[in-house]
């Protein structure tokens, strides 16, 4: 015989069983509500329901991997305060960066018996005072210009583990030798680079080249990601000497590069001053060309960077100061930077200048054709894929 039907007198109306008081089980062959489900579908909308959640945790733990930035939550105080944050821009521990890319695919190499350090490509965004980098191709991201040459993408970049000493009348990279100053000028300091370029059909002899303004400031970027902070005398060693040190010998050392402040300036390629002394650089598709900013750079102890940008141009990419206080404690990103019409770029600040130096450290204040007893260069290699 069935069950006679219970039916409440209106919609909305009655339970089966209370908070307090549950039925022991139910079986059903439909449950309606609104919509009418079997139980097969019951059990696949939940299955569905958890391969969603857990597709959304892989994807997090993804981000997590891929994904990480600084947020600049205070200016002043010398560096800022900086805070870890996620691709959402929360903030988050400081995460293992061993183990997250592209720090722990920093590696130091050998190239025509030149100690180099590979650098691996990754993608940057900037957004109200945060900056992010990514391993992959991302909407709002883009591929930072130090992995760019004639406007081809390329895997990484190398930079000289060390500053560079004279290898018959060639730059080269090698620790414990003496820093190769009084170079002759920025042209010198270029040609003493590309002078290594002996065999186009051989990768170990070819792609040689001055730094440039982009791959300092990748590695500056890194750096101020990994330690929230742009202080990294206070973080890593101050680097700053009495004299010049041989290479490999001071303190200022990351991730297998050496002396990357304080110890002599070096000649960086792919930026100078006009007669307004504002800043021209490198266009983003790295091709040697120079474009036009209208960007005037600060002296004095660095307050605030460039984010301006061009139709060729993206300032976000690098550090160039653009407001500067004559106190050291007002400064948010720890370093000096000097500034002149008609100059180029020297980077790194040099022994005896104490706080001024550090990764971003700006004398954008002598003529192309300055040489001197404290400024010297770096050596870099544009990788073949």
């Amino acid at each position: 015989m069935a069950t006679r039907n219970y039916v409440p007198r209106a919609t909305g109306e009655g339970t089966i069983g209370t908070k307090e008081k549950k039925w022991k089980a139910g079986y059903f062959g439909e449950v309606h509500a609104e919509n009418t489900y079997t139980k097969t579908e019951v059990d696949t909308l939940n299955a569905e329901q958890t391969d969603a959640l857990n597709k959304s945790i892989d994807e997090l733990k993804e981000d997590a991997k891929n994904v990480v930035g600084v947020m600049l939550a205070k200016e002043g105080l010398k560096s800022g305060i900086w805070l870890h944050i996620n691709k959402a821009g929360r903030m988050i521990p400081r995460p293992d960066f061993d183990n997250l890319y592209p720090w722990n695919e920093i590696e130091t190499v050998t190239f025509d018996e030149q100690i180099m350090v590979k650098i691996p490509k990754f993608y940057h965004k900037y957004e109200n005072k945060c900056r992010w980098i990514s391993k992959e191709p991302r909407e709002g991201y883009h591929l930072h210009p130090a992995f760019i040459r004639n406007g081809e993408e390329k895997s990484c970049f190398y930079i000289g583990a060390y500053e560079a000493y004279n290898d018959n009348g060639v730059a080269g990279s090698a620790a414990g030798k003496t820093p190769w100053v009084s170079v002759g000028g920025m042209a010198s300091a270029i040609n003493s680079c590309t002078a290594r370029n002996t065999n186009a059909s051989d990768p170990d002899k070819r792609g040689w080249h001055l730094q440039t303004i982009y791959e300092r400031a990748a590695i500056s970027l890194l750096m101020l990601i990994e330690y929230a902070t742009t202080d990294m005398q206070a973080e890593i060693g101050n680097g700053s000497q009495s004299t010049i040190v041989a290479t490999g010998t001071s303190n200022a050392k990351w991730r297998g590069l050496s002396e990357w402040w304080g110890n002599v300036w070096e000649h960086t390629d792919g930026f100078k001053t006009d007669a307004e002394g504002k800043a021209q650089i490198f266009s983003n598709a790295c091709d040697g060309t120079y474009v036009q900013t209208n960007v005037t750079v600060a002296a004095g102890w660095i307050t605030d960077v460039s984010v301006a940008k061009g139709e060729a141009y993206d300032l976000a990419d690098v550090f160039i100061p653009v407001t500067a206080d004559a106190v050291e404690v007002n400064a948010t990103y720890a370093d000096y930077a000097w500034a002149a019409a008609n100059s180029v770029l020297h980077q790194s600040d040099c022994f005896g200048h104490g706080t001024y130096c550090g990764p971003f450290s700006f004398g954008a204040n002598y003529a192309a054709t300055v040489s001197l007893t404290y400024l010297g260069l770096r050596l870099a290699k544009y990788a073949d894929n």
